[in-house]
């Protein structure tokens, strides 16, 4: 199988789980020479039984600089995979995300209305637009797996959990907002809910949510990494909400429950124990 953004935080240890399994895969990435955005390239990667896309840009204070950039990344890139899947008769999981703005009810479904709430969501949700059109004309199997706020080990240093493990270390937590709550889901969890999609047969173009079913906020998430860490850490907060926050966020498992057998198994507090460990941040501060 083919594992596109095999370099990436979800794709570089879903490629290794895999290999675990004992499944042959072929990865690909941008930092290792592959312009998923090129048809070309894409053309020549070879063929395979399952294409697994877990590349593209995920920030979104950067999605708002450069649109026309995640368009290319997430969705152009998508094009081109679901067009070589087509072409070789595969299977298609698609690495999507939280995609449903606004919630109306908690916890939130997937047949909830789906929302833009900036540039990035509204490149995620083109790509689900081209899977859809892709299973109707080339009668591609499509799983979409929209991921709720994921964490884990090795995962990009501006985003929430890293930031509080780098102020773990430094002695001291900086945050704009201590309200906003999220359903955070760890990586192992993703990885897991990856490996079941893949082998899931269906005939259809389903998307299934992949959260822990339970939202924390902002203050709880600092509280529980600081414990981790078992050190004294000056947290503050500057109750500088953004504009457009989005309160609380819950997902509804029931239908990856369902699908996949598929249910989270690392609770957020074991969860932030054993990447406190990982990365350095256990006892940093003397």
């Amino acid at each position: 199988m083919l594992v596109a953004g095999c370099t990436g935080f979800i794709g570089s240890a879903l490629a290794a789980r895999l290999r675990r399994d004992g499944l042959s895969v072929v990865g690909v990435a941008r930092g290792l020479g592959t312009d998923l955005a090129s048809p070309e390239q894409v053309r020549d990667l070879g063929v395979f039984d399952v294409v697994v896309n877990a590349a593209g840009r995920t920030s979104v204070p950067a999605s708002h600089s450069d649109a026309e950039g995640f368009e290319r990344d997430n969705v152009v890139a998508v094009r081109n995979l679901l067009d070589l899947a087509g072409r070789t008769g595969a299977r298609f999981v698609q690495a999507g995300s939280y995609v449903y703005g606004m919630p109306r009810t908690l916890p939130i479904d997937e047949t909830h209305p789906i929302a833009a709430h900036n540039p990035y969501a509204a490149s995620k949700i083109a790509a689900e637009r081209a899977c859809a059109v892709a299973h109707r004309d080339l009668d591609t199997p499509v799983t979409v797996l929209r991921i709720f706020n994921v964490y884990g080990s090795g995962q990009r240093g501006d985003l929430l959990v890293p930031t509080i493990l780098a102020g773990i270390r430094r002695g001291e937590i900086r945050l704009a907002d201590a309200a906003p709550r999220r359903d955070f889901v760890h990586v192992d969890d993703v990885v897991d809910a990856f490996a079941r999609a893949i082998g899931w047969r269906h005939g259809g173009c389903e998307v299934v949510n992949i959260g822990s079913g339970r939202s924390t906020s902002v203050a709880e998430l600092v509280d529980l990494a600081v414990r981790a860490a078992r050190r004294e850490v000056r947290v503050r907060f500057a109750d500088r909400p953004r504009p457009t926050e989005i309160p609380d966020v819950v997902a509804d498992v029931r239908k990856a429950r369902a699908v996949l057998g598929w249910r989270p198994r690392v609770d957020l507090e074991s969860g932030l124990v054993d990447l406190v460990r990982a990365e350095g941040a256990e006892g940093a501060v003397p």
